[in-house]
Formats: structure tokens, C-alpha cells, sequence
């Protein structure tokens, strides 16, 4: 592969992660103001990010953070 090729592959994966960031966020917004983790059985946001949607700590702190901005 050459570097046009490999930088544009990086840089497309780079827009569809903020994509898919931005998507989240406003599903955590919904999963927060309708109680969604709860009827899945987490007792929080923060545990239904790390239990069901299987974020690390830091990174379900992040991504609620930003949700709550």
C-alpha cells in the first residue's frame, strides 16, 4: 500500500468514529431521561455503559461526561 492509500483509510475510520461517537451519546441521552438501563437491570448509566455495552470505566466515564454537557 502507499501513503495516499493508508492515510485515507485512517482518516476515513477517523470520521466514521466521530460518527458513531456522536450517535452514542445521544443514545445514552435517551437510555438516561427514559430509565432504559434500569429495565435492563443496571442500577446506573455508568454500570449499564460498563456491564451491558462493555465500555472500560474511563471510557463510560467519558462518553457520559460528554452526554451530560
Amino acid at each position: 500500500m502507499n501513503f495516499d492509500i493508508i492515510h485515507a483509510r485512517a482518516s476515513t475510520a477517523a470520521k466514521n468514529l466521530k460518527a458513531c461517537e456522536i450517535e452514542l451519546i445521544l443514545a445514552l441521552e435517551d437510555v438516561e431521561r427514559f430509565k432504559v438501563y434500569r429495565k435492563c437491570g443496571a442500577t446506573s448509566l455508568f454500570k449499564y455503559a460498563i456491564c451491558l455495552l462493555g465500555f472500560s470505566e474511563s471510557r463510560a466515564y467519558d462518553f457520559i461526561v460528554a452526554m451530560r454537557k
